[in-house]
């Protein structure tokens, strides 16, 4: 399940893409968390996907290194880490 999910551009600046690469899965609503580098939850919120896309602000996030959690009843739980670089 992991490689389904794509995350785009990595490193990022002020958003990030999030596709859904299996057309089947029906995902709409889904939590969304991400972690910094600590380990310490920076934020949580509700992401809606269309047509398996979705996307998330990222302007104030600070540079570094971040854990993207995504958990869905239909989906499962996906992990993946980004890089915000400005």
């Amino acid at each position: 399940m992991n490689d389904e999910l794509k995350i785009y551009p990595n490193p990022a600046n002020d958003f990030i893409e999030l596709k859904i690469e299996d057309e089947k899965l029906n995902i709409s609503e889904t939590q969304i968390y991400i972690y910094n580098n600590l380990g310490q939850l920076i934020r949580e919120e509700e992401l809606e996907f269309k047509e398996g896309k979705a996307t998330l602000n990222t302007k104030d996030l600070e540079n570094g290194v971040y854990v993207v959690r995504l958990i869905s009843g239909s989906y499962g739980t996906v992990s993946k880490r980004i890089v915000i670089a400005r």
